[in-house]
């Protein structure tokens, strides 16, 4: 169990390029010689993805929410909107 979430740490370095140079060089051979770690750096990077895209729809939701609120209790706010993108 240790040693996934090892891999899973040193993945994560490497998808967010906290590596250093030398490091990261090391880890790309370790790629190119290991099919099971190139399939576990593309799963997670999926999940990095994921989340960032999970992440972005509940900001989205927030700045809706917020928008709402506004048009709902200042109408000269949303007639100022209408006025920019008529």
């Amino acid at each position: 169990m240790r040693k996934l979430l090892d891999e899973a740490q040193y993945i994560d370095q490497y998808l967010l390029q906290a590596m250093s140079t030398e490091d990261k060089l090391l880890f790309q051979a370790q790629m190119l010689t290991n099919s099971a770690l190139q399939e576990n750096v593309q799963a997670q990077s999926q999940a990095h993805q994921l989340i960032r895209s999970l992440g972005r729809a509940a900001k989205r939701q927030q700045l809706q929410t917020i928008f709402d609120n506004l048009c709902a209790t200042d109408p000269a706010f949303q007639a100022a909107l209408n006025s920019i993108f008529k």
